[in-house]
């Protein structure tokens, strides 16, 4: 099971382990959508932030509940190679 070139998935918990973090580094950039003037910019930010917090709790608990004892989340994956998807966004005008 392959993620991208550079995270091979090793057995099936390994899925849900990364995406909880891959959606946690996208509810990071996407609260900086609070920041634009545009509403339907802000407006994407906050459905970014609702829908993908509800999938994190949704992939955290099936850790929980069918891989008791293994670590969740940000615990057991190491993104030391992989850079954070922050947006640099300039700050609203007055």
């Amino acid at each position: 099971m392959r993620l991208d070139a550079r995270h091979v998935l090793s057995d099936e918990p390994d899925y849900p382990t990364h995406m909880v973090a891959h959606h946690q580094e996208a509810v990071a950039a996407a609260r900086q959508l609070q920041r634009p003037n545009r509403p339907q910019m802000r407006d994407l930010g906050i459905s970014i932030v609702t829908t993908r917090n509800a999938e994190i709790a949704t992939m955290k608990n099936w850790l929980a509940k069918w891989y008791p004892g293994r670590p969740a989340a940000r615990e057991a994956v190491r993104h030391s190679d992989a850079s954070p998807l922050l947006l640099n966004l300039p700050a609203p005008r007055a």
